[in-house]
């Protein structure tokens, strides 16, 4: 599903069940998470993406541009997270 979003970016959202293997895992492990052993077993994988295409022309480079511009393709990200967790899966599992 993709959704338009007020500052100009689009945002990208997947989801689905997923029986996670190892490769999968292996990302997990990396991630600052607080994850048991999970290899086989069924999970619900939500993904989500936000970004921005220039219409015209790309905007001259400026670092501050950029950070403002990441910061934009965040706050969408953020709150959908912040709406789709709940506070259960917070205390259990982002410790």
């Amino acid at each position: 599903m993709q959704y338009q979003v007020e500052n100009g970016s689009t945002l990208t959202v997947r989801y689905g069940p997923v029986t996670v293997r190892w490769e999968v895992t292996q990302l997990i492990r990396r991630a600052p998470l607080a994850v048991r052993q999970s290899r086989g077993q069924d999970r619900f994988l939500l993904d989500s993406d936000s970004f921005w295409q220039a219409e015209d022309t790309v905007p001259e480079f400026s670092a501050d541009w950029i950070y403002e511009r990441c910061h934009l393709l965040h706050e969408p990200v953020s709150e959908l997270f912040r709406i789709a967790v709940t506070d259960k899966l917070r205390r259990e599992v982002f410790k």
